[in-house]
């Protein structure tokens, strides 16, 4: 008798392997998929941070919203609801129908106390990334 194949056993080897192996890829996927998701927001605030350093260095004061600026009311993008300027802050609202619904990320600009005329920094304030 030629017997050529698989034994049941080992198929149901094979199938264990494979769902130990999707167990493991699926949830660092969806942790990849999110910091994706948040890399837009911040790659669309890019530009408004500059023109909100470029407003301090010529005024010495932060813009009061995007109208200073000359930016539009609110700026959008596949993920990101609006950016937002107020007061030189940068909000940053994710769309409600996107994986980051609800989470709101603020940058604050910070000025050096002992040398007000450097760089501007910026700190970040995040409302539950998930």
């Amino acid at each position: 008798m030629n017997n050529k194949g698989f034994t049941l056993i080992e198929l149901t080897v094979v199938i264990a392997v494979i769902g130990i192996l999707a167990a493991v890829a699926i949830p660092n996927f969806i942790a990849y998929r999110d910091k994706a998701f948040l890399c837009e927001g911040y790659a669309l605030s890019q530009p408004v941070r500059r023109e909100v350093m470029e407003y301090y260095d010529h005024r010495s004061v932060f813009p009061a919203d995007n109208a200073a600026l000359g930016l539009p009311e609110a700026i959008r993008g596949k993920y990101v609801g609006s950016i937002k300027v107020s007061n030189g802050n940068i909000e940053i609202k994710y769309r409600e129908d996107s994986r980051q619904s609800g989470v709101t990320i603020t940058l604050h600009p910070v000025v050096g106390k002992d040398d007000p005329t450097g760089p501007v920094t910026w700190e970040e304030e995040n409302s539950s990334i998930k």
